[in-house]
């Protein structure tokens, strides 16, 4: 994710205690990455699969991640891409496959969609 000249990654770590962690660069290419030391998930259980996106037209950002020892996702939201917190909005699922992916659409896609799949 690109934000203010910066690539941001997040990625899920092993080991050490399980959860993500976020690195930074100003070139893919570079091989210059500067990790950051915390955790940016808000709780303390196991956690993997995080998808990070912008809220279309706000300032913010919301990370999805798996709980995969409860079999749920929960959300984080930031301003900075640093500073993660509990969404305002609680989002739990099970969902089978686990992980997944966001992306934008319009609202005719949006109705489409709802009008094809909401009745089954």
């Amino acid at each position: 994710m690109l934000r203010d000249g910066l690539f941001h990654l997040f990625y899920k770590t092993e080991g050490h205690g399980n959860g993500i962690k976020a690195a930074t660069t100003r070139s893919l290419t570079s091989n210059e990455w500067t990790e950051e030391p915390d955790y940016k998930q808000p709780t303390t259980d196991a956690v993997e699969g995080a998808a990070t996106y912008k809220l279309i037209g706000e300032d913010r950002y919301i990370m999805m991640y798996d709980v995969y020892t409860s079999g749920r996702f929960e959300l984080c939201e930031t301003t900075d891409l640093s500073s993660f917190h509990k969404s305002e909005k609680p989002f739990v699922a099970n969902f089978s496959p686990r992980h997944g992916s966001v992306i934008p659409i319009t609202q005719a896609e949006y109705d489409r969609l709802v009008e094809r799949w909401q009745a089954e």
